[in-house]
């Protein structure tokens, strides 16, 4: 089953609008001027979060508008891959690596901010991962865990999903009634840190995330 995407969907999407250069925010035009965010590694665009929850903190999405990597091609679900892996290693040397991803269902935006599948790759204290993981595990239902590609077999076509884990170890709940930016919002409460991504108030750590992915790219 492949899901289809409404056009006018994908013309308001703020990723399809960034990479194809016709409009991006505008805190981000007055912090980075013309400077682009946005790289691509393996086919796939990769680029630091706005609001970082820590240095390093890097999104990657495909280039084609489609509402989870569940419903990308096969050959998108290898371009996430290699990508994911080349992501992971830009920063290996930090604590526990961690990606999360709040894949958006067939018929409804499921809570999630932006209708365009990303994952969110970042460094977190071994701890808050830890905790992070018990509190989905105690409020949500679980649907798989394996894998990313174990995981992502398991998922229906169609179906709205939150993933989270590590390289090895993913965790997938139903995320039909998950509140949008759930991880974020445990994850932050224990870093000491405010949530909300709508304040572009973590600069420092967005140039300090864009140089990693920046030295990343000119090392290959």
């Amino acid at each position: 089953m492949v899901v289809t995407v409404n056009a006018s969907e994908e013309g308001r999407c703020e990723f399809c609008r960034e990479q194809s250069g016709v409009a991006r925010r505008a805190e981000i035009d007055a912090h980075l001027g013309s400077t682009s965010r946005i790289t691509q590694v393996h086919g796939i665009t990769v680029f630091p979060s706005v609001s970082p929850l820590a240095p390093g903190h890097l999104l990657l999405a495909p280039v084609r508008h489609v509402r989870s990597t569940k419903e990308c091609v096969p050959a998108e679900v290898r371009a996430v891959s290699a990508a994911l892996d080349w992501t992971r290693s830009l920063l290996a040397d930090r604590d526990a690596i961690v990606s999360f991803e709040h894949g958006v269902g067939a018929t409804s935006s499921a809570g999630c901010g932006i209708v365009h599948a990303h994952i969110h790759v970042l460094p977190l204290p071994s701890e808050v991962r830890v905790r992070t993981l018990r509190r989905l595990m105690a409020s949500l239902t679980l649907l798989a865990r394996g894998t990313r590609e174990e995981v992502c077999a398991a998922l229906r076509p169609g179906q709205s999903y939150l993933m989270f884990g590590e390289v090895d170890d993913q965790v997938a709940f139903d995320g039909e009634n998950v509140s949008s930016q759930l991880v974020r919002k445990i994850a932050c409460e224990h870093l000491g840190q405010s949530w909300d991504w709508r304040l572009f108030d973590r600069w420092a750590q967005f140039d300090e995330s864009l140089r990693i992915l920046n030295v990343g790219i000119h090392s290959v």
